[in-house]
């Protein structure tokens, strides 16, 4: 895909500043994602990710060099391909996928407001729109292009949130009134060095909760493993006594 655009147009439509400017600015940005999510996923799963992505090199190469589109002088393509990795790095916050589809729509966008501003100082408002058709061909597509958008940040805004008026609340039981607990192991440590970037990813894998009445007394158990802690609490049965109280169960060590 890079092969094809390197040897088709890259270079005869005059945007590789734009390419670079967008690409330089979205490694970095991206470092610094990995930098913050360290502990959540490891940082070579965001750049491959992101390599491996047909998506985002048809973005890159074939959507935003449009040279109807895009700017033609330096400065410009400089400013527009950091922009666009800005905004990528914004929308994160509220949601993960093609995000840099929805920057480009919005830097898009931003830019047709700029210049349709600039032509009604400059000529008059009265030379902008010839007809009424035509005016409603340009706004009615600059609402298309937030749609998606909008849509988007308001279906991520609901997410965690409850219905207005639910009665509910949560309240953290300490664990010497739960009776859960667990301890920490060093698995981390030894585990080869030559996955350890990858090994608490792994190994989560195995952290799993069951519920079920085991002991038939009408109180729902809890049966937890967790691949993290020490090995005698790798695998435990909890056996409900109510009011938030529970009796830990021996279980063979897994």
């Amino acid at each position: 895909m890079v092969t094809g655009a390197l040897l088709l147009f890259v270079f005869k439509i005059n945007r590789t500043w734009l390419i670079l400017s967008f690409l330089a600015s979205f490694v970095a940005l991206t470092a610094v994602r990995a930098t913050i999510m360290e502990h959540v996923i490891p940082w070579q799963t965001l750049f491959v990710g992101a390599v491996t992505s047909p998506a985002f090199y048809l973005f890159t190469f074939y959507m935003i060099t449009d040279p109807a589109t895009s700017p033609d002088k330096r400065s410009q393509q400089i400013m527009v391909g950091v922009a666009i990795a800005v905004l990528d790095f914004l929308f994160h916050i509220k949601f993960s996928l093609y995000t840099f589809f929805f920057a480009g729509l919005t830097v898009a966008t931003l830019r047709y407001l700029y210049f349709l501003g600039k032509k009604w100082r400059t000529d008059g408002a009265a030379t902008l729109l010839p007809n009424y058709g035509e005016a409603l061909r340009k706004y009615a597509l600059l609402a298309v292009l937030f749609i998606p958008v909008l849509l988007s940040f308001r279906a991520n805004g609901r997410n965690g949130k409850l219905p207005t008026g639910a009665d509910f609340r949560l309240r953290q039981i300490p664990e010497t009134e739960s009776g859960l607990g667990g301890t920490p192991s060093n698995i981390l440590n030894e585990t080869d060095p030559r996955v350890a970037h990858v090994a608490k990813w792994l190994l989560s894998v195995g952290d799993a909760a069951a519920v079920a009445d085991v002991d038939l007394d009408g109180l729902p158990d809890l049966f937890l493993t967790q691949p993290l802690k020490s090995l005698d609490w790798r695998g435990k049965l909890y056996l409900n006594k109510g009011t938030w109280h529970s009796r830990l169960r021996l279980f063979p060590r897994l």
